[in-house]
């Protein structure tokens, strides 16, 4: 029998071990009480991953995250439990290292053992990642502009999530967008500041997904955002914020300030589908048709679906 994945959550208070303990059934779970008790037990090996509480006592959530990628050299996700009103924690343990971030409520619910799946699956995929830059391989998987994914390493990945779908029944969801003033900067403006702030939203966007999320650039002002581990509803949810973010964040290039807009289609990968690329051209066709007069985040269900 393989040994059971090892989780060490820090959290001092013991009335929340037993939703911990619910929800991650099947994992080996290591409770610290205090930061400086989780720093003691992180120095022994074979944690996959670290879960903070963030009123943990002794230290700072921030200060235990940086802590475990000191002691760890950067290997070991985390994921950072927080309560209403802690959001600009977790968005600063998120910049700082962090796979991830719940709020306490959302720990009573699948979406727990999602996150954690998550986490470990992004870890798993990230070393692979880097296995490749090592071999020098790394420049077929990036995009030359905007450093985020190809399409060649966003099929690859996809065919893969998509057989861990079906195999082990987690949901899977796929986004295609476009940048609404990507032509019109292009014309008016000259390709460089389009391009400019092609490659600007794209690493604003990636700052701001999830670390186990993918996102990838297939041509022009086209990307796509695969989402493990996310139903319909937690994907809808994710893009409700990262368009209101989206539209209070200024652009510069060239000297001048632009506004971005995206129309983004969503689709459930939880099903017998067409070929993907025939997927995706539906899809766009789909934005083309509905963008004009409709919501900018649309749902797409793809004929006798």
């Amino acid at each position: 029998m393989a040994p059971k994945i090892k989780i060490l959550i820090a959290d001092g208070n013991a009335r929340n071990h037993p939703v911990f303990e619910r929800g991650l059934k099947g994992f080996e779970l290591v409770f610290a009480p205090s930061g400086p008790e989780a720093v003691t037990l992180m120095q022994e090996t074979g944690f996959a991953l670290l879960i903070i509480d963030n009123g943990l006592s002794g230290m700072t959530s921030l200060d235990l995250l940086g802590e475990s990628r000191r002691l760890s050299g950067n290997t070991l996700p985390a994921i950072l439990i927080v309560n209403d009103g802690e959001e600009k924690t977790a968005i600063a343990a998120k910049k700082a290292g962090a796979s991830d971030y719940l709020n306490r409520h959302e720990l009573e619910s699948p979406i727990l053992p999602m996150a954690v799946m998550r986490a470990l699956e992004h870890k798993k995929w990230e070393q692979v990642y880097w296995n490749l830059s090592e071999n020098q391989i790394s420049s077929y998987l990036k995009d030359p502009l905007t450093s985020v994914y190809n399409k060649h390493y966003f099929n690859t990945r996809l065919a893969e999530e998509r057989r861990r779908s079906r195999r082990y029944d987690f949901p899977l969801t796929m986004s295609l967008f476009h940048i609404d003033q990507f032509f019109e900067m292009n014309k008016k403006y000259g390709k460089k500041t389009a391009e400019q702030i092609l490659k600007d939203v794209a690493q604003y966007l990636v700052r701001d997904i999830r670390g186990s999320d993918l996102l990838a650039r297939l041509d022009n002002d086209r990307f796509v955002l695969l989402q493990p581990h996310t139903k319909l509803d937690e994907a809808r949810a994710t893009w409700e914020r990262l368009l209101n973010n989206l539209a209070n964040h200024p652009f510069t290039a060239g000297g001048k300030n632009f506004s971005v807009t995206l129309h983004v289609a969503m689709t459930s990968l939880n099903r017998e589908i067409e070929e993907i690329d025939r997927l995706i051209k539906s899809m766009d066709e789909y934005v083309e048709e509905n963008g004009e007069n409709a919501s900018r985040l649309l749902l797409y269900a793809p004929e006798g679906s």
